[in-house]
């Protein structure tokens, strides 16, 4: 494969401006596919990046992470595979594939399902890459989950991709990517609940989460996360039916804070349906259990942020009694208050499902 990247010019910034990172005329081929590019950032200075704009087409990308690298995966100037579908694959080059980063990996946001739109940072809010933070690159993965229309079109090519906005001002708060994930298996005719539970640092600097975002696929049914503080109190930071558009969006308690020493709580649930035990993987024929959580710290807490972590993964079910004692937000697998009658309806019957 010889597609250039599109790289992104940072040129000299004052007020926010904006720069697109995006796949230029390029046409997939496998299913499932994952294809990563990426753009150098500012050696020479920090940059922050304020806002998210999606660059998709319809039914084309099945979802879009960005992600912020020390070293991309692949530096030649080219597009890369990196995802696992590839490793079997005859036709492709070795020399094209790759991880998304090389070192120090983060990520930074995310989008799927055809959501609307992106997300603006609250004021005084930015990702601090460039110059010489922990992000020397800003990585895109694009994930193909089908290309029948692909291969019917010889021609047809797609420039996925993200507009962002950018600016020079150092912002006073600074924004970071918490994830929740697990591994393992949902058994067939079956309810699962996958539940991950970690605490947040005693070092690291109180957080202000500010959005979130759910993402499974097809057997998912509601995904859930809270702050549980030293007292034993639940405060939900945010639950979504992941059939509905996976984009970001405010936290159920604006305004909440996370402090060190508290256990942040997620829990997937998945209503298995289909004749087979389903697996956690990357295709379309397993699932996923994902929340991000966007915070922010204070700048003033610059010094407290080598403790921050990046992520929690679970490896189990039915977690959170066990080491959280018997108080379990009761509605933490519910979903109804986020969706219509029509849609609740419509799930309960099978037919509301996004199979995407």
């Amino acid at each position: 494969m010889d597609i250039l990247i599109y790289f992104a010019l940072f040129i000299s910034l004052g007020a926010a401006e904006e720069v697109n990172i995006q796949l230029p005329d390029f046409h997939p081929t496998m299913k499932d596919d994952y294809v990563c590019f990426g753009s150098e950032l500012p050696k020479d200075k920090k940059v922050y990046v304020t806002g998210f704009d999606p660059i998709a087409k319809p039914h084309t990308a099945h979802h879009m992470l960005l992600y912020g690298c020390k070293t991309p995966g692949k530096n030649n100037g080219k597009a890369w595979h990196c995802g696992e579908m590839s490793l079997g694959a005859n036709d492709i080059d070795p020399e094209s594939m790759g991880p998304t980063c090389g070192s120090g990996s983060a990520i930074i946001y995310a989008w799927a399902m055809d959501a609307p739109k992106g997300l603006e940072l609250p004021d005084g809010t930015g990702f601090e890459v460039g110059g010489d933070s922990d992000i020397s690159y800003l990585v895109l993965q694009v994930h193909y989950a089908r290309v029948d229309k692909f291969i019917a079109d010889p021609s047809l090519t797609d420039n996925s991709g993200f507009k962002l906005t950018i600016t020079e001002i150092p912002t006073p708060k600074i924004a970071q990517v918490y994830l929740f994930l697990s591994q393992g298996s949902i058994p067939m005719d079956t309810e699962t609940r996958m539940e991950m539970m970690c605490p947040w640092p005693e070092k690291a600097p109180t957080i202000y989460p500010f959005a979130y975002r759910t993402h499974a696929h097809f057997i998912g049914e509601v995904i859930s996360a809270y702050d549980v503080n030293k007292d034993g109190k639940w405060t939900e930071i945010g639950k979504r039916s992941p059939h509905l558009a996976q984009m970001f969006y405010p936290v159920t308690n604006k305004g909440m804070v996370i402090k060190p020493g508290d256990i942040l709580a997620a829990r997937c649930t998945f209503i298995n349906d289909v004749d087979r035990t389903v697996y956690i993987g990357s295709t379309m024929d397993d699932e996923m259990c994902n929340f991000y959580m966007m915070y922010y710290f204070e700048r003033k807490d610059m010094d407290k942020a080598k403790y921050l972590k990046s992520y929690c993964n679970g490896y189990g079910n039915e977690l959170w009694r066990d080491v959280l004692g018997d108080y379990v937000p009761e509605d933490a697998n519910q979903h109804a208050s986020q969706l219509s009658p029509n849609d609740v309806i419509a799930i309960a019957k099978g037919k509301g499902k996004q199979h995407h």
